[in-house]
C-alpha cells in the first residue's frame, strides 16, 4: 500500500490540488473570472521554490 492509499484511507475527505483547483474553476462567475482563475493557477507555483511546491506549501 502506498503513502498516498494511506493518506487517503486515513483522510478519505482530503482533497489533491487537481480537485481543488477544479473546485475554484467550477466557482467561476463568467468567462473573463474563468480566465483569471485559469492564469492565477498557472503562475501559482513560479515564485515559488521548489521544495514548497513539492511539499503543497504555496497560496492559492
Amino acid at each position: 500500500m502506498s503513502v498516498v492509499e494511506i493518506l487517503k484511507a486515513l483522510l478519505p475527505d482530503l482533497e489533491s490540488q487537481h480537485e481543488r483547483d477544479e473546485h475554484y474553476l467550477e466557482a467561476a462567475e463568467d468567462d473573463a473570472d474563468l480566465e483569471r482563475r485559469l492564469h492565477e493557477i498557472e503562475d501559482r507555483g513560479r515564485n515559488v521554490p521548489a521544495q514548497a511546491i513539492t511539499l503543497g506549501l504555496y497560496e492559492r
